[in-house]
C-alpha cells in the first residue's frame, strides 16, 4: 500500500484534504514507477485547490504537479530509465502549447501528493546530478517557466537588465539565471523585508511597488530600461511591466494571479519597440536546458520552506502567506 493526499470532490481548502492509504500501482508499457522523494508548491495549485479552476466538479483529485524521487520500477519497453535514477516530470514535449497547459493535479490528472506515482517515460527527466530531491522538486514549473521566459525568445546575454515581480518562485529562478548569464536584475516587490533579500542574494537594485505604484516608469527611469519582464502577476500589472521596457525588451507574462481584463495601453510597445509574450512552462527540450544549465553554473534553487509529508495542509497554508521567498517544498520520507 501507498499513501496519497487526496482533495474531496466538495473540498475547497487545504484543511480539507484527507490522506488515504491506497495500492501501489504498477508500470505498464512505456510507464515508470517513481518513488516520490518530494513536491513542490506552485500558485496554480492554489487555485485549482480552490477550484473551480483546474476541477471537475464531482470528482476528487490528488493535487501538486512537481514531483522529484528516485524509479524503482520501469513497465515493459522502458529503457531510458532503470531503478535507481534520480529524476524529476516535465510537462510537455514540443510546441505548441498543450489545451489546457494545466498538467498534473488538475482536471482529470491525478497530481503527485503521493508516496508513488506513475508516469509515461517521455514525461520523467533525469535530475540536475548536484541537487537534492527537494531542490530538483522545484524545477518542472517554476525552473522551466523561469528559463523559458529569459531564454526562449530574446534571449538574455550578459550586459542586460532583467526585472521580474514578487520573490517567489519563478522570480526567483529568473533572478539566480539572468546573474549567471550576465544580467542585471531589479525585483519589484512590496515589502523591505523582501528588497534586503533580493539584495543579498544577487540582485543589483530593487523598486518598491508600494512606494511607487507606477513602478514601470520608475523601473525606466532608474535604469534606462529592462530588457527583459518576467510578469509573474497578470493582467494587472502588464501596463507598468510594458512602461519599464528598454528598446526592442520583451515582457514574458508568466503569471495568472489576476485574470480579470484589463485596459491594455499600447503606446509604451509603440514607443519600445517591445514585445509581449505569453509563457505557459515550456518544452522538454527547455527542460533538459535547464539541468545542464543549473549544473553548469553550480545553481541551488531558493527554497523558502520544507514541510514534512503528514504535514501538507499546513504546507498549503504556509504557501499562501505574504513575503514567501522562493519554493515551498514538501519532503516524502
Amino acid at each position: 500500500m501507498m499513501r496519497q493526499w487526496v482533495i474531496p470532490a466538495d473540498a475547497g481548502t487545504a484543511e480539507a484534504m484527507e490522506l488515504r492509504e491506497v495500492p501501489v500501482p504498477e508500470p505498464g508499457p512505456g510507464q515508470v514507477r517513481v518513488r516520490v522523494h518530494a513536491v513542490s508548491l506552485n500558485g496554480r495549485d492554489q487555485m485549482v485547490l480552490r477550484g473551480p479552476f483546474g476541477r471537475i466538479p464531482g470528482r476528487e483529485l490528488v493535487p501538486l504537479s512537481d514531483v522529484a524521487g528516485v524509479v524503482d520500477a520501469v513497465g515493459p519497453g522502458v529503457d531510458a530509465f532503470a531503478p535507481g535514477a534520480a529524476v524529476t516530470n516535465l510537462h510537455w514535449q514540443d510546441a505548441p502549447v498543450p489545451t489546457p497547459p494545466l498538467g498534473l493535479g488538475a482536471l482529470d490528472a491525478p497530481g503527485v501528493l503521493s508516496t508513488h506515482v506513475v508516469l509515461p517515460v517521455n514525461q520523467v527527466v533525469r535530475a540536475p546530478a548536484h541537487l537534492d530531491h527537494a531542490e530538483s522538486a522545484t524545477l518542472p514549473v517554476a525552473g522551466v517557466t523561469a528559463w523559458n521566459a529569459l531564454f526562449g525568445d530574446h534571449e538574455v546575454v550578459a550586459g542586460q537588465k532583467v526585472a521580474s515581480l514578487g520573490t517567489g518562485g519563478v522570480a526567483m529562478y529568473a533572478m539566480q539565471l539572468a546573474v549567471a548569464a550576465g544580467a542585471e536584475y531589479i525585483g519589484i516587490v512590496r515589502r523591505p523585508s523582501s528588497a534586503q533579500r533580493l539584495l543579498g542574494a544577487g540582485a543589483a537594485g530593487v523598486v518598491n511597488s508600494a512606494d511607487f505604484p507606477q513602478w514601470g516608469a520608475t523601473v525606466r527611469e532608474q535604469t534606462g530600461g529592462v530588457h527583459k519582464v518576467v510578469d509573474t502577476v497578470g493582467s494587472a500589472t502588464i501596463n507598468e511591466s510594458l512602461k519599464s521596457l528598454a528598446w526592442q525588451g520583451e515582457v514574458a507574462l508568466v503569471g495568472l494571479f489576476t485574470q480579470e481584463p484589463q485596459p491594455l495601453d499600447p503606446m509604451p510597445l509603440f514607443l519600445s519597440g517591445g514585445s509581449l509574450r505569453g509563457v505557459a512552462v515550456g518544452t522538454a527540450a527547455h527542460h533538459r536546458d535547464l539541468v545542464a544549465y543549473l549544473e553548469r553554473h553550480d545553481i541551488h534553487p531558493i527554497l523558502d520552506s520544507v514541510h514534512d509529508f503528514d504535514d501538507a495542509p499546513k504546507a498549503f497554508a504556509h504557501h499562501q502567506r505574504h513575503g514567501v521567498v522562493g519554493k515551498v517544498v514538501i519532503t516524502v520520507p
